[in-house]
């Protein structure tokens, strides 16, 4: 894989950057990498533009409090999106209109009453963070079926997904999304993040949901993402300024006694989704990229 794709989007330090043609943005790009590894949070101009937009993992999920109807797609400042912007002092150019549950084509077409979340971008969109492809894959219905029945990774049901989510279909569902969005945000760099492990068995603790969950929720996971490492490369081949920003690591429920993500049964909706330790390791991921 192309090695500037994975590890680190162009830092823009003058906004006159997304005032090039996408053709040069793009190229420019490849040519002004920040190291992905020195932790330094990068320093933006004032006035530059955030737009976070996907699912849940976007949205902030409500902080996990889910119960009863939709309320602006849950969006919730806990958001990895917000903490980001937050960092960065740039809060008063920053747009959050990621909603739960959204499915790549609702980005575009929009979601409950919701206007699509397209229509939040224009040429003067610097940064598009964003996350999908879990509800595509129907992976929060999968884990929950998990729960009550028979779940191990050579399944018939947990083989079915795997292999939609590995297709070329679903990868090209993910790249048509990437393209719609550069299309709307020609100057702006699209930052994809790939989904952290919730449960890592290679974590040595023991069994967390039972063995045949663990693996299937860390297979589904791991093929997720390298789906989305395939389609941003596919984007990216194409000249469009997309990248990818790794997953957070060690943050599994195993590593942090589970507290980086909501387990609780009798909430099911939050399950799988990242709190606010969760969500501060993938904005420090993201920051990263940047």
């Amino acid at each position: 894989m192309n090695k500037s794709v994975k590890e680190a989007a162009p830092n823009r330090r003058s906004l006159t950057w997304r005032r090039l043609t996408a053709g040069t943005v793009a190229s420019f790009a490849l040519l002004s990498l920040t190291e992905s590894s020195d932790g330094i949070v990068p320093k933006l101009p004032t006035g530059t533009k955030i737009v976070a937009m996907g699912d849940s993992y976007t949205s902030g999920h409500n902080n996990g409090d889910v119960q009863g109807k939709f309320n602006d797609c849950f969006r919730d400042n806990v958001s990895y999106a917000y903490k980001i912007a937050d960092q960065l002092d740039l809060l008063d150019s920053f747009t959050n209109v990621a909603c739960s549950g959204a499915t790549p084509e609702e980005i575009i077409e929009g979601r409950f009453d919701e206007r699509p979340q397209i229509e939040a971008l224009d040429d003067e969109t610097d940064y598009v963070l964003l996350t999908t492809g879990a509800n595509a894959a129907n992976l929060s219905e999968l884990l929950g079926s998990c729960l009550e029945s028979d779940c191990s990774v050579d399944s018939h049901h947990i083989t079915v997904m795997l292999n939609y989510v590995s297709s070329e279909a679903f990868i090209d569902r993910l790249t048509s999304v990437y393209q719609e969005i550069a299309q709307h945000a020609p100057n702006a760099a699209i930052i994809v993040t790939a989904y952290p492990t919730i449960i890592d068995t290679g974590a040595i603790c023991g069994e967390l949901a039972g063995n045949g969950v663990d693996g299937s929720t860390e297979a589904a996971i791991d093929t997720l993402n390298r789906s989305i490492e395939s389609a941003v490369q596919s984007a990216h081949s194409e000249g469009l300024s997309v990248f990818l920003s790794p997953a957070a690591t060690d943050i599994d429920l195993c590593r942090t006694l589970g507290q980086s993500f909501f387990h609780d049964l009798e909430n099911p909706r939050a399950m799988g989704h990242p709190t606010d330790l969760g969500h501060r390791a993938i904005a420090k991921s993201v920051l990263s990229t940047m």
